[in-house]
């Protein structure tokens, strides 16, 4: 069995690109959404505010989809 043999299915990637491929945090379970008071703020990968909105699913499709325009294939989709 050799280490080397999964290497093809690898992207190349800057160190930047990689840290947008991360796992979602915080209580809402989503990423880049979180609760302040009773609305839901989408904020990007470097903290910057996005939207505001009262309803969490809303708030979970401009989410992903801010990721997805702005990351295109290194969007983390989980």
């Amino acid at each position: 069995m050799s280490c080397y043999r999964d290497w093809e299915n690898l992207r190349a990637c800057t160190g930047q690109q990689n840290t947008w491929n991360t796992r979602p945090y915080g209580k809402s379970g989503v990423k880049g959404v979180f609760l302040k008071g009773k609305k839901f703020v989408v904020r990007d990968h470097n903290d910057r505010y996005v939207c505001t909105l009262d309803d969490f699913e809303l708030a979970a499709a401009m989410a992903t989809k801010f990721r997805t325009d702005n990351h295109g294939e290194f969007a983390y989709g989980g």
